[in-house]
């Protein structure tokens, strides 16, 4: 048997292509998620405002006979006419914002000088879009429907806050059982995943934080309401109970999880822990900052300066601490997504500093052409037929050539690429090795010198090496260490083969750079067939490597050759990956976009529903002065420490993803100081702005204005 394979290389590379735009698609799902996220707490805060203030009017239209179902039938029709409109228009919207980033996208490729990405959309995935967006809304609009029908008639006529019950509501048990349910659950999931697999991390960790967040009110909430003890805070304290545990949770070793030794935890895991410390610290900054807030006031010397205004701006927050915790949410959420990423962009840069040695070694530019049109150049500059370069400007030449092997490891076999070196590439500074067979020597120079003598001794690139944390499996689809015994074959001919051992696995950069196995170039030359495609070029410091290049493409083109320099088409590469995350993370900005359009809704009803208010205050002696600064250190501690949550959490969670994924790879911890000021200074700014008119309205309201008026 010839051991023959067919393969259907089109159909192949087809599927290659979608997986990839897939792939793309799935990054824009994912962070769009947040935005989503952002988005459905700006509509659930409100729906809530907006319940508020119409409590009076639907007391009256129960007081002269709707029922709660009528009451729930009629905010679902005016929510469903209102979410019907704005889902057109979004979905409008988002095949405007699709043309921006289509546009954004397309440049970004024209500069690496590929093609563009084409504009297109089907009326199937508009429609969806419009109607999951509109679907959420409904959901949002219903859950509160619910929860406003059961207002009290005689309270809301007379305008007094909803009176505490003794009662524990049935929906709490029904959250707790939902909650405990959950954490139960994932915790025997826990079960059918293999020990290795990091995906226990995860469930662990949801297992955790369910079960906190289902146990905690049994002592905070339930307990007191049982027992006969003071209700007042219980709600603020039930909140601050749940974050704090839950931010306690988050610093437990990593060792407890039931794992094998060595196992780290994946991405997964930590979006799920970076998502729940987020809302962590929401739940904590409302049930406790606004109390600690007023105490620290009162015992500082602030107390006659800020002490009235400061106590009456944190009263209104500590007041609705569902409604705070939710507006802070949407602040944090966006926050920590945007500099999450922001974090991976700098630390990729700090770790990808070194790819252009890595990548070139000791030579500066690179000779390439294809495999149909070889290059036929000695490893003597001087008898390349040049006219515009001089040959003396060239110290060193180093030789590539190449073939497809089948590597085939016993258990299983891939087509790949099989590259042979000279000693010229050799001698004058070969790609760095990341580990080797110290047997072959003390040094990389002494390894790469082995490949001459030892000839059954290969080096791969880092992609056999590098494990793919979803799949567990290398980024080549074949995991080969050092010390591995793999056979090549020749893949036009099966029955030339040769057993060689993996000796060494080039930098971490070579699988984007230097794909391939490397090896002894005479015998890639003569066993395989192989072919040169790549000569590596040295130069002194008389000339510049833009000139050399200039000048060698001038002699070198007619004949087919491609000349490029190294360190410029690396650059090229990073920095479309660079703009690629940039596209992410302002398209992720988009949330906060929508955080700083809430909070100004949100200010301006609150002003309007709390007219009376301000005027009472006017009256008992606040100026104008006093009522602007209250607004605005309102506005401030709900934007503002939401934006600072966000920040702090997203700086832990890239300090654990440096120690987990980059540390070991030597990398510098870069934090990413610029994105967090730039984002929480200035999205603070632009809270004061969005809110600066309600804020100046609410100066204006004088006492006999607010008193005298009537709703």
């Amino acid at each position: 048997s010839m051991n023959l394979k067919t393969i259907a290389a089109k159909e192949e590379a087809l599927a290659t292509a979608e997986e990839g735009a897939g792939a793309l698609s799935a990054m824009f799902l994912v962070f769009g998620a947040f935005t989503i996220g952002a988005g459905l707490l700006l509509v659930l805060t409100i729906v809530m405002m907006l319940a508020e203030s119409r409590r009076t009017d639907e007391a009256i239209m129960r007081a002269i006979g709707l029922k709660r179902s009528d009451m729930r039938s009629l905010a679902l029709m005016e929510g469903m006419m209102t979410s019907a409109g704005a889902s057109i228009l979004g979905g409008i919207f988002g095949l405007v914002l699709a043309w921006i980033v289509s546009l954004a996208f397309s440049s970004v490729f024209a500069s690496a000088g590929a093609d563009g990405i084409a504009y297109s959309f089907s009326i199937e995935s508009m429609l969806i879009g419009m109607s999951a967006g509109f679907i959420i809304a409904m959901a949002t609009l219903w859950g509160t429907a619910f929860w406003t029908s059961r207002l009290n008639i005689v309270q809301a006529l007379r305008g007094l806050s909803p009176m505490r019950k003794r009662g524990i509501p049935w929906w709490l048990f029904l959250l707790l059982i939902v909650f405990i349910g959950t954490g139960l659950l994932a915790g025997l999931s826990i079960l059918t995943f293999d020990s290795s697999s990091p995906m226990r991390f995860a469930l662990w960790h949801i297992m955790a934080s369910c079960l906190i967040v289902g146990i905690t009110p049994l002592f905070t909430f339930i307990l007191p309401h049982l027992r006969g003890w003071s209700i007042r805070n219980t709600g603020r304290n039930t909140m601050a109970a749940i974050g704090l545990s839950l931010a306690f949770w988050a610093l437990t070793p990593d060792s407890w999880v039931p794992v094998d030794s060595g196992i780290k935890p994946d991405e997964i895991t930590f979006a799920v822990l970076g998502i729940v410390q987020v809302f962590a610290g929401v739940l904590i900054l409302t049930g406790i900052a606004p109390r600690f807030a007023s105490w620290v006031i009162s015992k500082s010397f602030l107390a006659k300066r800020i002490g009235p205004v400061a106590k009456v701006s944190l009263a209104y927050p500590a007041s609705a601490p569902l409604r705070t915790a939710v507006i802070m949410g949407m602040f944090s959420l966006t926050v920590f997504s945007v500099i999450v990423l922001a974090g991976y962009s700098v630390q990729f840069e700090e770790h990808s500093s070194g790819y252009v040695e890595d990548a070139s070694g000791d030579f500066e530019i690179l000779l390439s052409s294809s495999r149909r049109v070889p290059l036929e150049l000695s490893s003597n500059p001087a008898e390349w037929d040049l006219e515009e370069t001089n040959p003396e400007h060239i110290d060193a030449v180093g030789i590539v050539n190449r073939a497809v092997v089948w590597v085939d490891d016993g258990d299983d076999s891939i087509g790949y690429i099989l590259r042979g070196v000279d000693s010229g590439f050799i001698e004058h500074g070969a790609i760095p090795l990341q580990d080797w067979d110290k047997a072959l020597g003390d040094t990389e120079q002494e390894a790469w010198e082995s490949l001459k003598i030892n000839e059954n001794v290969v080096f791969v690139d880092s992609s056999f090496a590098l494990i793919d944390p979803n799949t567990g499996e290398s980024i080549s689809g074949m995991t080969l260490p050092i010390g591995k015994s793999i056979s090549l074959i020749d893949i036009s001919n099966p029955g030339n083969s040769r057993n060689v051992i993996v000796g060494g696995i080039l930098s971490q950069s070579s699988q984007l750079f230097s794909q391939g196995i490397w090896m002894d170039g005479e015998i890639v030359e003569e066993q395989y067939g192989g072919v040169v495609t790549r000569i590596y070029v040295s130069h002194g410091p008389e000339i510049s490597s833009s000139d050399l290049e200039s000048s060698l493409s001038s002699d070198l083109a007619p004949s087919g050759v491609y000349t490029s320099i190294i360190e410029d088409e690396i650059l090229l590469i990073l920095g479309l990956i660079f703009a690629i995350l940039a596209i992410f993370q302002a398209y992720l900005a988009l949330g906060l976009v929508v955080g700083i359009a809430g909070i100004g809704v949100v200010t301006y009803r609150s002003v309007s529903e709390r007219s009376g208010q301000i005027g009472m205050l006017r009256a008992l002696g606040f100026r104008k002065r006093m009522v602007m600064s209250g607004m605005i250190l309102e506005v401030s501690w709900t934007s503002l420490l939401g934006m600072i949550n966000g920040a702090i959490v997203a700086i832990a969670f890239h300090y654990a993803l440096y120690q987990t994924f980059w540390e070991e790879q030597g990398a510098k911890l870069i934090l990413p100081w610029f994105e967090v000021i730039s984002m929480v200074l200035g999205g603070w700014i632009l809270v004061l702005l969005a809110t600066w008119v309600p804020v100046t309205k609410a100066t204006r309201v004088t006492p006999s204005q607010a008193l005298s008026s009537i709703d």
